[in-house]
């Protein structure tokens, strides 16, 4: 059962949103998710009941609260020093980011991003420093009351949603990409600023140890292939860059050289419960918002493409139309780029298959990780991704099993893993 949450000193950042005259009567604050379904910071739902003195006019402002997570009472260290890095650099994207991006495509005569959520003001801490702690939080506008929802993150996103949110994730990844080829000064005070922004390395492990949060055994991973013979013969290769990846040291990893010109701002979490959709009267997505900008990085924009796909798209979709999507994702990507008055000739099909191809390896290694661990992990429990090494293949949902060997099969057979 979880306890009330409590935000210290709720009312400075409320009142910046109140009106001549109006003051504050009532202040409600309830947990918006469950455990596990957010595990990088806590939810809460807020709801303040203003009035005006003069007019006696009374309105409501519904918020979320967005606060920095607690670790789960035996997990690792790895939540207690990260969180407090992640919650700085997305309250900086808000601060930032958002308005040099509203102010670059205004320029242009483009029209504004409306995929991002409404920032209404934060704190990092009480005392005015510049490290979050646990008194962090950032309000941001309460989606829900707009008649956004989270789909189910055990369900996954069909055929039509699917291209609404790569839709939007192609103009995403597109604009920073404009700006760094038509305003590379700007480009360098916002965008990749914010993404040169690196965390602090982990605590120091026993010698021998791996300095990165635990991982699924090989063994785990190697019988869950072995429940279908077609991704037998993937195996070896895809036991070879599982190890090449997990050699990766997390200095080696923030500090890797990106391919130009593809590398954008990415959003390096782009899964289900981090996008929010508005349906129509027949259930149809018809509009997308982008939440949880708490890792962003100077990467190439086929790691977001392919974490979605791998996370967030039932199976049945990506077995019909992979293809169909990786195209719909890259036409709108250089219609972006076509429009803000940029060159299309680096920006092929041809160039864009080669991106997907070279991060493949880190794809497959941490999508379908964080598939089986999070995504799939059980409803109403905090995941704890550091305990991942002590899983076996049956504590694994059997439709995580599914897309892992689907995504496996589908990178060997079409050239994307070493051949043996």
């Amino acid at each position: 059962m979880m306890g009330e949450p409590q935000i210290k000193n709720l009312e400075e950042i409320i009142g910046k949103l109140l009106l001549s005259n109006e003051i504050i009567k009532k202040t409600e604050i309830v947990n918006l998710l469950e455990p596990g379904e957010n595990y990088l910071s806590e939810m809460t739902k807020i709801q303040v009941s203003v009035k005006n003195t003069v007019t006696q006019a009374e309105r409501e402002i519904y918020a979320i609260g967005k606060c920095v997570a607690k670790p789960p009472p035996n997990g690792s260290d790895f939540l207690k020093d990260f969180s407090p890095f992640l919650f700085t650099k997305e309250m900086m994207f808000y601060k930032e980011v958002v308005p040099a991006i509203q102010t670059f495509l205004k320029n242009r005569g483009a029209s504004p991003v409306d995929y991002f959520p409404e920032f209404y003001g934060g704190r990092l801490n009480l005392s005015g420093g510049s490290k979050a702690d646990e008194d962090a939080v950032l309000l941001l506008e309460n989606l829900h009351t707009s008649g956004y929802q989270n789909m189910q993150r055990h369900e996954g996103f069909d055929f039509d949603a699917a291209k609404t949110i790569l839709k939007d994730l192609a103009h995403f990844h597109a604009v920073p990409v404009a700006m760094k080829l038509l305003e590379p000064e700007l480009f360098q005070e916002t965008i990749k600023k914010i993404c040169d922004i690196k965390p602090p390395p982990p605590a120091k492990k026993p010698e021998g140890k791996p300095d990165g949060p635990p991982a699924l055994a090989k063994e785990v991973l190697v019988a869950i292939l072995e429940e279908d013979e077609k991704c037998v013969p993937a195996i070896p290769s895809f036991l070879e860059i599982l190890e090449e990846q997990r050699s990766i040291s997390f200095e080696e990893m923030l500090n890797m050289k990106q391919r130009e010109p593809f590398a954008t701002m990415a959003h390096m979490d782009m899964w289900l419960n981090n996008t929010m959709q508005k349906l129509d009267h027949k259930n149809r997505p018809i509009k997308n918002k982008f939440v949880d900008f708490q890792v962003l990085s100077y990467a190439s924009p086929a790691i977001d493409l392919l974490f979605l796909l791998i996370t967030s798209v039932q199976t049945s979709v990506l077995e019909t139309h992979f293809d169909y999507l990786l195209e719909y994702y890259h036409d709108n990507f250089t219609k972006v780029l076509r429009e803000l008055g940029c060159d299309l000739a680096p920006f092929s099909y041809e160039n864009f298959l080669e991106e997907v191809k070279a991060v493949i390896p880190v794809s497959i290694v941490h999508g379908s990780s964080f598939s089986l661990i999070i995504v799939f992990g059980k409803k109403g429990v905090a995941a704890d991704p550091t305990q991942a090494d002590k899983m076996g293949k049956d504590d694994l949902d059997p439709k995580a099993r599914e897309k892992f060997r689907f995504i496996v099969h589908e990178a060997y057979k079409r050239g994307w893993m070493p051949q043996s």
